[in-house]
């Protein structure tokens, strides 16, 4: 059965922290840019994140369908380093 059928479909990402390995827990975005908007807004708003931004990577796992709860992952993509969505000067 095709997936996307039914239902809204969503890019799940995650954040990679490259210092353990570790991705954080998934989110659920509709555009790359939209999740980069996210992730630059946390970036700089969090001081933990925004003194180690060479730590942090946002990367799409995949895509998800909300009524089916199926999709089709990992895809694994980096879609933006920490560095890249750093406000200077700050």
């Amino acid at each position: 059965m095709d997936f996307k059928a039914q239902g809204k479909n969503y890019h799940m990402y995650s954040v990679k922290d490259e210092l353990t390995g570790r991705f954080l827990n998934p989110i659920f975005m509709e555009t790359d840019p939209e999740a980069i908007r996210w992730f630059k807004y946390v970036l700089n708003t969090t001081d933990m994140w925004k003194s180690n931004a060479a730590m942090y990577s946002l990367y799409k796992l995949g895509d998800f369908n909300d009524m089916q709860g199926l999709g089709d992952y990992p895809i694994t993509e980096l879609i933006q380093n920490g560095v890249g969505v750093l406000e200077k000067g700050e």
